[in-house]
């Protein structure tokens, strides 16, 4: 967009602002518009109530209003991290939010924000006043925008303590498990690796027909397509549509149906358990290596893309499972603001791993899969799937916040241009939650949850991390402010007694 269009596209938004004096101005300030991929001339936006109340060619300093000097910078919407997990009381208030807020993190969807073992404190009722908390400026962090049940595994992966019902494993069974998620107040159900087939398609009718929407893992009993044609709204994870991409995958699907159905004792490595009479069947990575289809794949990604669902590829998962004995991957400097019990659970995932790079083909599986997952998602992109951005945040090795940034590098590797992936990591979000009327985009009358940015993150996704200012619930926190809140996490990690 030239300047002179872009004069008078401001003139027009001019004519819809609101006529009492801002609470803030965001002074000679370029606009990055996610949805074109272009930046605006330099322009005043003026926030009121929290919303963008107007955006008008620069003008002299207003007498009496707060004012931002952008002096050229670059403002951009809040990013959506739309795959997290902030797991304990404690840690999520002093650890990840704070994380979040000071990577320009306005907005994050809980993967796991239920626990049905008695006792457990990081239940919906605790995620509920959470997210009321941070609504009402009692504690700082990004919009909590879903919250979702316990992961629904079937019989075979069980937890001491579940309720029977938590783990279904016929039709009838997944309907009421769809009928008591409702009733605790969730947002979504979040399917996971071995909910048996029958239970799984009970569950999807019966949250069709109640309106509770399914997104995370396609257990591996089902196709994506199927899943697609169930109506599962989100696919998390870059594994199972790569999965599906071989001609072994029909073959996997039956071992694994088979097993959880409770036929079988055969199962895939990283489900057995000797303990419990299951016969280990290895890796199934080299196995779906080997029988790699593209016309299959190219028919999973039509699929994909013909649909209303998102797909949230979580790159970085895939890349610890290659470099999980990597020294230097391991020795991250970020790991001083990771709190010692979590960096324990990290540790230790990472050593199981090494236990299976004893073999170099096994090793060499790991790494392949990943780099076939990164293409797989860049093909998917080019096809038209809808993308959002999610980083397993507090799995191993996803740092709360800056894990954020590395995610959009690594959607950056698969292919993506600048503008796709901020498209994903904003508005994009907004539209799967049903909130683009009102947040997603730097436009007059949206929320005014914005990041300042030194530099044009449309040249170049690094500089979507080169945050000046954070504007979230119609407060400024500013680069000292930022700051501030990575010490305090620093100095919270340094007490391990304060983390029970």
């Amino acid at each position: 967009m030239n300047p002179s269009r872009s004069l008078l596209v401001i003139g027009l938004l001019v004519a819809h602002a609101a006529s009492a004096a801002p609470d803030l101005i965001i002074a000679n300030v370029r606009i990055v518009d996610v949805t074109q991929g272009v930046v605006t001339a330099p322009a005043d936006v003026s926030i009121e109530h929290g919303r963008i109340s107007a955006i008008s060619p620069v003008a002299d300093a207003e007498r009496d209003v707060p004012r931002i000097e952008a002096a050229g910078a670059f403002l951009a919407p809040g990013y959506w991290d739309m795959h997290v997990h902030l797991n304990h009381p404690t840690l999520a208030e002093r650890w990840a939010l704070p994380l979040f807020l000071a990577s320009g993190v306005v907005a994050v969807r809980d993967m796991a924000g239920d626990c049905l073992t008695p006792g457990c404190k990081n239940n919906i009722k605790f995620m509920r006043d959470l997210q009321r908390r941070i609504d009402t400026n009692v504690i700082l962090g990004p919009r909590i925008v879903a919250i979702s049940s316990a992961i629904v595994n079937g019989p075979r992966a069980a937890e001491p303590g579940d309720p029977a019902w938590a783990t279904p494993a016929t039709y009838e069974q997944g309907r009421a498990l769809a009928r008591r998620m409702k009733a605790r107040g969730v947002d979504f159900i979040k399917p996971y690796d071995t909910l048996p087939r029958d239970a799984y398609f009970g569950m999807m009718d019966e949250a069709r027909r109640l309106g509770l929407p399914v997104s995370g893992h396609i257990p591996h009993a089902v196709s994506t397509l199927e899943a697609l044609a169930a109506g599962q709204r989100g696919i998390e994870h870059a594994k199972h549509p790569a999965v599906d991409c071989s001609r072994f995958s029909r073959t996997f699907r039956d071992v694994v149906a088979s097993w959880t159905a409770g036929d079988s004792p055969r199962i895939y490595r990283s489900w057995a358990d000797p303990a419990r009479g299951d016969e280990n069947l290895g890796s199934f990575y080299p196995l779906m290596l080997a029988t790699f289809d593209a016309s299959i794949c190219q028919n999973v990604i039509a699929g994909m893309a013909s649909s209303s669902s998102y797909y949230i590829p979580t790159l970085i998962t895939r890349k610890f499972e290659a470099f999980g004995d990597d020294v230097d991957f391991l020795d991250d400097s970020r790991l001083r603001l990771v709190p010692a019990s979590i960096r324990s659970a990290w540790q230790k995932d990472s050593a199981n791993f090494q236990r299976r790079f004893q073999d170099p083909q096994e090793k060499r599986s790991y790494v392949d899969f990943y780099e076939l997952a990164m293409r797989l998602v860049g093909q998917a992109h080019e096809a038209g799937v809808h993308m959002l951005v999610g980083t397993d945040s507090s799995d191993s090795y996803c740092f709360p916040g800056s894990g954020f940034h590395d995610e959009l590098k690594e959607l950056s590797r698969a292919g993506l241009s600048n503008q796709a992936i901020l498209f994903a990591a904003t508005a994009a979000a907004a539209q799967y939650m049903g909130q683009a009327d009102r947040v997603g985009t730097v436009s007059v009358g949206k929320q005014a949850e914005l990041v300042l940015l030194d530099a044009n993150p449309l040249e170049d996704i690094a500089n979507a991390a080169r945050i000046r200012a954070v504007i979230r619930n119609g407060k400024v926190l500013d680069a000292k402010m930022l700051s501030d809140l990575e010490a305090n996490v620093a100095r919270f990690v340094a007490e391990p007694e304060s983390q029970n």
